[in-house]
């Protein structure tokens, strides 16, 4: 990674020296021309805004041995060459892949008024699904009053948008993200995608980045929407939502929405549970739910796994509800959710 444009410039000098070693310093360019033709193309040095890796930094830091630290690059590349192969196939119109992950918490208002800097202000959030063969995107914007951030509320947005997906594009599906649990690894949420599963007659296969390495196409959206909001003054939750709407016209605008609480479904209801668990072992040392790599629903009702991805799936060791569930999912809410005083007061 290059610190500054002074770090890019001497490993450029270094290498002009280490491929032509033969020439006179005099055919490198100078700083001034180095730059000139750097801003000229339109180039400009980033950093990412991704926290590190907790195993890699603690590997660094020799907290981690050189063998626990070797697994961990290959889970990790492992995941990556699957999901450049999904996404291949994704353009050769097998399947439709999305990525999706939630941006960070934006506030609502939001100036640089320092009246309002030890006030309290409304949460917003984000959710975004991006299809990497046809770069649609789909963002789902709520505040604190209309969802919490429980498993149904993702569980909601995910369904919507294969929902929609599918009735234009019947193919098998497959979802990327990473492996938090109480978003997307957990019953819960296996559950919504299974019910799509048997009630569409498709496929879906729901796989995990490695963590600390979960870098997605969706987090490119999550930038741009943050340039398009540098500098503008937020008075209403709404106006996240129009900046979203935007934010791209290349190659064409976001579908972006703001949610009510009327739009969310409970997925956590226990008539609606076809599996009470998704952990692939049974007993005391068995794999979890952590270990899991990929899970995969079918229209038969059943579940599998993976603990890596070169390995196949296996059936998970648990037996499905024979009829004693139902598909008619209810409201999650009722109403709007309601806030501390201190905080209505503040607003």
């Amino acid at each position: 990674m290059f610190r500054s444009l002074s770090h890019l410039y001497n490993v450029y000098k270094e290498k002009c020296l280490e491929e032509f070693p033969q020439k006179s310093k005099s055919f490198i360019l100078s700083r001034f021309t180095f730059e000139k033709l750097f801003k000229d193309m339109n180039l400009a040095l980033y950093q990412p805004k991704k926290d590190r890796c907790d195993v890699c930094v603690g590997f660094e830091l020799g907290n981690i041995t050189e063998e626990d630290h070797k697994m961990h690059i290959k889970l990790k590349e492992e995941a990556r060459e699957e999901k450049d192969k999904d996404k291949k196939e994704a353009k050769e119109n097998k399947c439709i892949v999305y990525s999706s992950d939630v941006q960070a918490v934006k506030l609502c208002p939001f100036l640089n008024a320092s009246a309002l800097y030890y006030k309290t202000k409304l949460n917003i959030h984000n959710f975004t699904m991006y299809n990497l063969a046809s770069k649609d995107v789909q963002c789902f914007w709520f505040d604190e009053t209309s969802a919490e951030l429980v498993t149904s509320v993702f569980a909601s947005c995910v369904i919507d948008t294969l929902k929609t997906q599918f009735a234009k594009d019947p193919k098998p599906i497959v979802l990327w993200s990473d492996g938090c649990p109480p978003q997307n690894k957990n019953a819960v949420f296996a559950n919504a995608l299974l019910h799509f599963a048997v009630a569409n007659k498709t496929t879906i296969e729901q796989k995990f980045l490695v963590k600390g390495h979960t870098r997605m196409e969706c987090d490119s959206v999550h930038s741009t929407i943050e340039t398009a909001l540098k500098d503008m003054p937020i008075y209403l939750p709404s106006q996240y939502n129009e900046a979203a709407l935007k934010a791209r016209r290349i190659p064409f605008p976001y579908q972006s929405i703001y949610l009510s609480y009327s739009f969310f479904k409970d997925f956590s209801q226990q008539n609606t549970l076809i599996y009470d668990s998704i952990r692939p072992g049974s007993r005391k040392g068995d794999p979890t739910v952590y270990d899991i790599v990929a899970i995969r629903y079918k229209p038969n009702r059943k579940i599998e796994t993976k603990l890596n991805f070169k390995s196949n799936y296996e059936e998970l060791p648990r037996r499905p509800r024979s009829n004693n569930f139902t598909s008619e999912f209810f409201p999650l809410y009722q109403n709007k959710l309601p806030i501390k005083t201190s905080k209505y007061n503040h607003l």
